[in-house]
């Protein structure tokens, strides 16, 4: 998949099983303990309502975003957008030597929202570039980055970000059905959180689009390209260059450590960002947040 396909744009679960039933002997006896079982706290029900957070600070929410009349896939529900998202972080923890996204959880598990949209896959689709900026309007505006997985389509790239302080916002997005005019092929053609290729395109297309929304890589960078990216090297997380984009287990973060991380300079770094986890020294939320 050529780079072009994950593009910015102009502006930018706690799902829990029910509880196992109590284990009985081989007599049938069931044993009481007399300890009384506290309710969760995480509503297990499909909501756009953020559940209680099990730390404070600024973190990532995923969502699971369709039109008005996309086909529900069951993403938030069948394990693929929490196996996506713990590959991509896992990959970004090792790539990064230890610091990854502060994800929101409740009880220990991914807050991922859901939410229908008010317009239909048609309509978005018809504002271009702009899919983005759809999505961002429908979901909330808080503390939060907010990461969607859109269950519908565009006719321009496969993803979006934001990129302050030109295009400052809050979300971030890949879309699952996009017909990129000029591709060979469509943004469905890579499977979502498969078990047997648990990081590929849409894994990494995500964590690209998160970075951007970060605001990487700066306009100071020393290899900045396209309005937040980087040619460098096809195998960087933020390339962009007329080699196809070379994205799995052997993605770059930052060639060379001088573009967008860990490279220590006044240019935005975001291996600072307030979203990570352990917490950066001083760290520094995306500019115009």
């Amino acid at each position: 998949m050529r780079a072009s396909l994950i593009c910015l744009l102009a502006v930018v679960s706690c799902s829990s099983e029910a509880a196992d039933a109590p284990l009985a002997s081989d007599s049938g006896a069931v044993e009481d303990t007399g300890v009384e079982v506290a309710p969760s706290k995480c509503d297990p029900a499909r909501t756009a309502d953020d559940r209680p957070d099990d730390v404070e600070g600024y973190q990532v929410r995923l969502w699971y975003v369709l039109p008005s009349d996309g086909k529900d896939e069951d993403h938030d529900r069948n394990g693929r957008i929490e196996r996506a998202a713990l590959a991509f972080n896992d990959w970004l923890g090792k790539a990064s030597g230890g610091p990854r996204l502060r994800f929101d959880t409740c009880e220990g598990k991914l807050d991922i929202g859901f939410k229908r949209m008010t317009k239909t896959d048609a309509a978005i689709k018809a504002t271009g570039a702009y899919v983005l900026n759809e999505i961002a309007k429908e979901l909330p505006r808080d503390n939060k980055l907010h990461a969607a997985y859109y269950g519908g389509g565009s006719t321009y790239s496969c993803g979006g970000g934001m990129w302050p302080p030109e295009l400052p916002g809050h979300a971030a997005a890949m879309y699952l059905h996009g017909t990129p005019e000029g591709s060979p092929y469509p943004c469905d053609a890579h499977p979502l959180g498969r078990e047997d290729l648990p990081l590929g395109y849409m894994e990494i297309g995500l964590l690209h689009e998160i970075f951007h929304t970060l605001g990487g890589a700066a306009a100071c960078a020393p290899h900045h390209h396209e309005r937040g990216h980087v040619n460098e090297d096809k195998r960087d997380l933020l390339y962009r260059g007329s080699e196809f984009w070379e994205v799995g287990p052997t993605t770059i973060l930052d060639l060379g450590k001088d573009d967008y991380w860990g490279h220590g300079t006044a240019c935005l770094d975001v291996s600072k960002s307030a979203f990570l986890e352990p917490l950066p020294k001083d760290a520094q939320l995306p500019p115009r947040w």
